[in-house]
Parts: C-alpha cells; structure tokens; sequence
C-alpha cells in the first residue's frame, strides 16, 4: 500500500471510531457508516467498510455483529473510544488532531 493509501484507510478507520463514540448506544450499523464516511469524503464500497469493520475487531476496538450475513453493525469498545479520543495511540488508525 502507498503511503497516501494508508494515510486514507488510517483516517477513515478513526473516523469509523468517532461515528460509533458518538452514537449513544455506541454502533451503527454498515449503511449509516456509509452514509456518514460519505459526508466525511470517504465514499467508499459497504465491502471496504466491512473490511474495516474486521480490522477494527481484530485490534480490539470495535465487536462486530452480523445479522442473516448480510448486515454488518459496529459496537464500539472502550479501547476504541480511547482511540477515537486519542488517548491511546493504534498503528492503523489515524489519531485525531487537537481540539476535535
């Protein structure tokens, strides 16, 4: 992966993070992810988002739930809030600048 390719897949996965820490039941589920990663110019496929989703999963930060294997929801962790508040720093996922 070229650096700007992972500079985009680290900004996308913390912006997954913060869409979940600031839903109040903490998840969404892959159509609203993709709605909103829109909004924040990353328009990309529900298979990218699942993807992510996995990955997420796999550092800790995020459990996913598949409902009939065909919708994918995101929950997010207290390691992911961390992360998504930049308290903790995860090789992977972008930390978030000051103030935000």
């Amino acid at each position: 992966m070229s650096d700007w390719s992972n500079l985009k897949t680290a900004d996308r996965r913390l912006c997954v993070l913060r869409l979940l820490d600031e839903e109040r039941d903490g998840s969404l589920n892959e159509s609203l992810l993709q709605s909103a990663l829109a909004l924040l110019s990353h328009k990309v496929s529900r298979d990218v988002i699942r993807n992510d989703l996995r990955w997420l999963e796999e550092q800790n930060l995020v459990k996913v739930h598949v409902y009939g294997e065909r919708i994918f929801t995101g929950e997010i962790l207290e390691r992911g809030s961390e992360a998504a508040k930049g308290l903790i720093d995860v090789e992977g996922v972008a930390r978030p600048s000051r103030g935000r």
